[in-house]
């Protein structure tokens, strides 16, 4: 049940990490 779970939640929490990283890199350049 972990493993699935896991498996179900990584790319999710990785999709989500990179939606916030690419909102922070965009948040200092407001040239």
């Amino acid at each position: 049940m972990r493993a699935r779970y896991m498996r179900i939640t990584g790319p999710m929490l990785r999709k989500v990490a990179r939606q916030i990283g690419e909102a922070l890199w965009e948040l200092p350049g407001t040239d």
